[in-house]
């Protein structure tokens, strides 16, 4: 069991380091964003308002560094409770 939870927490690790260094290489951002843009494009036209590309752009926050640190604590707290009870 604690090699299914290390092996899984560093393969968490690997896999989110992976993604955020991949996103800072040069045009993957404006790769990724065209194809988002082809396949909203293809999909069928929902009520909701369509994107404008002169108006502001919305920045989305993910905190992916306070949920990777609050999974790991959790994580090893409910394994630490479960083993003394």
């Amino acid at each position: 069991m604690i090699q299914f939870l290390v092996a899984s927490l560093l393969l968490s690790l690997l896999l989110t380091m992976v993604l955020n260094l991949l996103l800072r290489v040069p045009g993957v951002q404006q790769w990724l964003d065209a194809r988002l843009d082809a396949v909203m494009a293809a999909r069928p036209e929902r009520n909701g308002p369509t994107r404008s590309d002169d108006g502001p752009r919305v920045r989305v926050f993910v905190p992916w560094k306070a949920m990777l640190i609050g999974s790991i604590v959790l994580t090893i707290l409910v394994n630490a409770i479960g083993a003394i009870g």
